[in-house]
């Protein structure tokens, strides 16, 4: 079989490892093609869920590993779990001041949110919670109102 003059997209003779293509063109059609497999949702899930997979084996298969990711969670369980005054009682007084809605944009409340995250210094005090909604929640994150602006 004859080999191909030059690369099929701009003519070069410096064809890349036998390809059709020289090492420009070959690679941005390369990087073209993983930023198309990027947006696709399809090739996103089937990519979250071989992470989590190869996650499962090595968590199986390394007792290093193991040791390195329980000491890591026991870490943060001990930071969220620090003292605060909140009590069920608290929360029913806070949910009944809040007519059972989301403090943030009147919804249903289901959860309860730190206006402080706990992640950024925040006490688990009933002066630091309000009842919210989940899209609120999650939307927040561990933001200050200011930083987010509500929904």
């Amino acid at each position: 079989m004859a080999e191909p003059d030059g690369c099929k997209s701009c003519k070069s003779r410096d064809l890349y490892h036998g390809q059709r293509l020289c090492r420009t063109c070959y690679n941005e059609g390369e990087r073209m093609r993983r930023a198309a497999a990027r947006t696709d949702p399809s090739v996103r899930a089937r990519e979250r869920e071989r992470e989590r997979q190869r996650f499962r084996d090595r968590y199986q298969t390394d007792p290093e590993f193991r040791k390195r990711k329980i000491e890591a969670n026991s870490k943060r369980r001990l930071f969220y779990q620090r003292e605060g005054d909140l009590t069920s009682a608290h929360w029913d007084v806070l949910t009944a001041y809040y007519q059972g809605l989301c403090a943030y944009c009147l919804a249903p409340a289901t959860v309860l949110d730190h206006v402080d995250a706990l992640a950024r210094g925040g006490g688990h005090t009933a002066t630091n919670v309000v009842p919210a909604c989940d899209a609120c929640n999650s939307a927040k994150g561990d933001r200050l109102l200011i930083e987010w602006g509500g929904r």
